[in-house]
């Protein structure tokens, strides 16, 4: 079977419904807007936080960075094929333990990006 037979032929959930529908659009990691923090790295000496950011679309992206928490904001502009390296301040961004925490970071780019 070919990819789009098997998740046509998974039974129920979402892509289903797309492709009865004519949409063939499919979750992926592209977008323009992230939301996303650190857990807890028990091994942290010598390991900043960093995110690596690549452009998805033909036109380049500018992309801000923001951790509210501690105040930092990062401007970068990427293109497709490129990859962009953020280091970020560990004490904005990294969880610890099991407690509720103001630990997000913020990524909005202005056209598709991809970020991990």
């Amino acid at each position: 079977l070919s990819i789009p037979q098997l998740i046509t032929n998974s039974p129920g959930g979402d892509c289903q419904k797309r492709l009865k529908n004519g949409d063939h659009s499919f979750r992926d990691n592209k977008g323009t807007e992230f939301v996303l923090s650190f857990i807890e790295n028990f091994q942290r000496a010598g390991h900043q936080p960093q995110l690596l950011i690549t452009g998805a679309g033909l036109a380049p992206a500018a992309v801000v960075v923001d951790v509210p928490a501690v105040g930092f904001t990062s401007v970068v502009n990427v293109r497709l094929g490129e990859v962009v390296a953020v280091t970020l301040p560990r004490e904005g961004v990294e969880m610890r333990g099991s407690k509720r925490g103001n630990n997000g970071i913020f990524i909005k780019g202005n056209d598709d990006i991809v970020v991990y």
